[in-house]
């Protein structure tokens, strides 16, 4: 391999590998090493859709697919194929954490809010604890807000968050500035401020505490 002119054929040899054993982690491990000196990594993604085209499992489906999408992400700056190959792995794995994941900053990149809500919907009904919770949810809730121009629906959001978070700092920030901002749901953000129990005197040093 390491000859003149051995390289192509390294390369070749060992996509057959793959070919043969989806799962073979030292081939996969040769191929992206080649692809990294030689920047092949376009003759990597055709190696992984090759090995597609054999019968395989969906696990092995689903970890050649990953390899893909990070490839066309990471490597080869095409984030629409990476966005259409986790969601083919979302076809297969509907609550794949990791194709969740990898899509938030993908369609934020690429300004697709409405994609990202529904994903965000999505997490919401996967996550196991209080503190992912109240995060997924005023993200949602920011997403709303500021990109589908849905007011009253992050409201909603809002809401749950400071009941489950008082203190949520983000979330009072964001009711702050409904309110201040003169917004058709002004007062019902200072509703939801007023419940914590402060004077509206108070409110500016309320929030700055949270800052």
């Amino acid at each position: 391999e390491t000859r003149l002119g051995r390289v192509d054929l390294a390369f070749e040899a060992y996509g057959k590998v793959l070919c043969a054993l989806p799962r073979d982690d030292d081939a996969i491990d040769n191929l992206e090493r080649i692809a990294e000196a030689t920047d092949a990594w376009a003759e990597v993604g055709e190696t992984y859709r090759s090995a597609l085209a054999q019968p395989l499992q969906i696990f092995e489906q689903i970890d050649l697919r990953v390899r893909i999408a990070r490839l066309y992400d990471e490597k080869l700056d095409e984030p629409e194929r990476a966005i259409r190959t986790y969601q083919r792995i979302l076809d297969l794995s509907a609550n794949h954490r990791g194709a969740l994941t990898a899509l938030e900053p993908l369609f934020e990149r690429t300004e697709r809010w409405t994609e990202l809500a529904d994903i965000l919907r999505k997490k919401r009904t996967l996550v196991e604890d209080r503190a992912s919770e109240v995060d997924t949810t005023y993200r949602l809730a920011r997403v709303m807000e500021t990109h589908l121009h849905d007011a009253a629906g992050a409201l909603d959001l809002y809401r749950e968050v400071i009941s489950t978070d008082p203190n949520h700092a983000p979330t009072l920030k964001a009711l702050e500035a409904l309110y201040l901002g003169g917004h058709e749901l002004a007062d019902d953000a200072k509703k939801e401020i007023e419940k914590l129990g402060h004077p509206q005197e108070k409110w500016p040093e309320l929030i700055a505490n949270f800052r």
